[in-house]
């Protein structure tokens, strides 16, 4: 008895080891989908944020946890002028805080911030319709002052000294991660900033996340770049021989700035700085190249939405959000069940779609039977405007 217990703590010891191992090396870390950045994520990083800057972006942070706090005017003016001098496509090291690895990443987005923000920001588009790779669902906790007041931020202005203020508790379930298939859901405080700085119109973005996610549940990546995935409801990883491990998203923080141009409107100098603690048995497995490896999917996508000629309106957005979400079961059903049929031809590319869990939510519309109206509703909206935007 005893050496059949020792063999099975080895076992044990073995695949805690093969698991960190390959989560270590293949993770593509999960970060705030608020970030659309792009870094050339193959070049390691060559330096560093200056620790001042670094202290004052966590100054900013605590503002999460503290309402009503205004930011200390030499705290916001230091990020921006930061921010304000970094070169396009940098990928940049961050010192260890709130027990998590960090990375900042610096880009460039071809719109004006007033274009962002009226998608981005907009009370009547949730944030997963203009950040299809990286979020499932999302939307505004109903005691939030967002929710409340619905600000129009593109219209909003102020100074270093008397920014506008808002802030905001939301929930975010994200798509599959690329290589484990895990997604989770969480929930964050949110403070939305809008300033100037030398002239040049300004929004920052501070997140926190407020404890743990929900356990990691399987999902499938059908086709990232047109943001295809199924999503299950059973719990673990889809990674083979991963399958039965409970992951968390422990913790994150993130100040994301952007930067319209002063001489130039239609472009916008984005940057975040973000840490990240997610893992397995409260075993912190990310790293800073795993946080900037996330920018390239998010940025991907949110260009493909923010940047595209076919883009509608955000009003006409907001109206088809609002027109799906007032249909019949019915009638969403019946538009999920075509949805589905479309996803048959991805069962010849994958070969988790020949049979098991993945297999059985195609058949006989399972899928339509176990999703909620709400993640229906998201579905067809996404459905919609991969259609808008001429995307197959």
């Amino acid at each position: 008895m005893k050496k059949s217990c020792i063999r099975s703590q080895r076992v044990k010891t073995l695949c805690t080891g093969i698991f960190l191992s390959a989560f270590l090396c293949g993770m593509s870390a999960i970060f705030c989908p608020f970030a659309a950045y792009s870094a050339d994520t193959s070049k390691k990083s060559e330096s560093s944020v200056p620790l001042e800057v670094v202290q004052s972006v966590t100054a900013l942070i605590d503002l999460c946890a503290k309402p009503g706090a205004q930011p200390k005017t030499e705290d916001l003016r230091a990020v921006l002028k930061y921010v304000a001098g970094v070169a396009d496509a940098q990928v940049l090291d961050l010192p260890k805080k709130y027990g998590a690895a960090g990375a900042a990443v610096s880009a460039s987005i071809n719109t004006s911030l007033q274009r962002i923000l009226e998608y981005g920001y907009h009370p009547g588009i949730p944030a997963n319709v203009v950040y299809p790779a990286m979020i499932r669902e999302s939307g505004w906790l109903a005691d939030s002052d967002f929710a409340q007041e619905k600000p129009q931020l593109w219209d909003k202005s102020g100074t270093l000294e008397a920014p506008f203020i808002i802030r905001g508790r939301e929930f975010e379930e994200i798509t599959p991660d690329t290589f484990s298939g895990a997604f989770y859901r969480y929930t964050m405080d949110r403070v939305l900033l809008r300033t100037s700085y030398e002239g040049r119109d300004v929004f920052v973005s501070i997140t926190q996340q407020d404890g743990p996610s929900s356990v990691g549940k399987k999902g499938l990546v059908l086709d990232d770049a047109t943001w295809n995935y199924l999503y299950s409801e059973e719990e673990g990883l889809t990674k083979g021989g991963m399958t039965w491990m409970d992951t968390y998203m422990y913790g994150s923080a993130s100040v994301s700035v952007y930067i319209q141009d002063a001489a130039n409107p239609q472009h916008t100098t984005c940057m975040m700085f973000k840490w990240l603690r997610a893992g397995w048995a409260k075993l912190n497995v990310v790293r800073s190249k795993h946080i900037a490896a996330g920018c390239e999917r998010s940025v991907r996508s949110f260009r493909q939405v923010i940047e595209s000629p076919k883009l509608p309106s955000s009003n006409e957005l907001a109206a088809q959000y609002a027109s799906l979400t007032k249909l019949s079961d019915e009638e969403l059903d019946a538009m999920m069940r075509t949805y589905v049929d479309g996803l048959q031809r991805f069962r010849s590319e994958n070969e988790l779609l020949e049979d098991g869990l993945f297999a059985s939510l195609l058949d006989d519309y399972t899928y339509v039977k176990q999703l909620n109206r709400a993640q229906k509703v998201n579905l067809m909206m996404k459905s919609y405007l991969r259609t808008q935007l001429g995307i197959k």
